[in-house]
């Protein structure tokens, strides 16, 4: 099966995540889905102010953290 360049299932759903994020943040997804993430927005002037990242909500349980909203910024 190495032939074949798949991907590992946990690395799938990563990229799978990652694709869909990045459709999101490009308004190719649907509108709802760009309400579940949110950009980072740092109370001072950091230098990853300029890296386009999302904010991490907070996540108590593991359920939450299959959640597209926790694990799309985590990804």
């Amino acid at each position: 099966m190495d032939w074949l360049h798949w991907l590992p299932v946990h690395a799938r759903i990563d990229f799978t995540i990652d694709i869909m994020t990045y459709k999101t943040l490009s308004s190719l997804h649907p509108a709802y889905l760009g309400e579940l993430i949110s950009p980072y927005q740092p109370s001072r002037s950091l230098r990853s102010t300029n890296q386009l990242l999302l904010t991490v909500p907070r996540a108590n349980l593991t359920i939450g953290q299959r959640d597209f909203s926790y694990s799309s910024p985590v990804i």
